[in-house]
């Protein structure tokens, strides 16, 4: 029995693998090596949209740790803006007081004796999460400042 190729309609030999004309392959093999390209071509755009993909989720995370830098600057600026404005009222409203006034608040504030502003930033520095020595270092800062 005489093999016809079924694309170019070209008789072929007996036991051939491949047609003499357009190239067809007749065997298994054969036929899963003609589309090997077009599967290679297929993965490379596959593995290239994964890429892609990757290399935006790098660009949004980048720009979402951009903005959050951004955002705890600006807190920390509106803090020192508070800080000093907060800093400047407690100066005027400590000039106001009278020396009196200012020991009674400095002995209601329970420092041990001869305590410097230094020792209390110091004290300060080794534990920021005690709001009470924060105030307390705060308070005292104003009430020896001089005049």
């Amino acid at each position: 029995m005489k093999q016809v190729c079924k694309f170019c309609r070209e008789v072929l030999a007996e036991g051939a693998k491949k047609c003499k004309t357009c190239g067809e392959p007749f065997y298994a093999a054969g036929k899963a090596l003609k589309w090997a390209p077009l599967l290679s071509i297929f993965i490379t755009l596959l593995s290239l949209a994964f890429a892609y993909r990757e290399m935006r989720g790098r660009e949004k995370a980048t720009v979402r740790a951009e903005a959050a830098q951004s955002d705890a600057r600006m807190a920390v600026l509106q803090l020192n803006v508070k800080e000093r404005a907060a800093d400047r009222a407690l100066d005027e409203l400590v000039h106001k007081l009278p020396q009196s006034s200012r020991e009674d608040i400095v002995k209601g504030l329970r420092l041990p004796p001869r305590t410097t502003v230094e020792q209390l930033e110091e004290q300060a520095k080794t534990a920021p999460e005690n709001h009470d020595l924060q105030r307390k270092l705060f308070l005292y800062r104003a009430l020896n400042r001089p005049e």
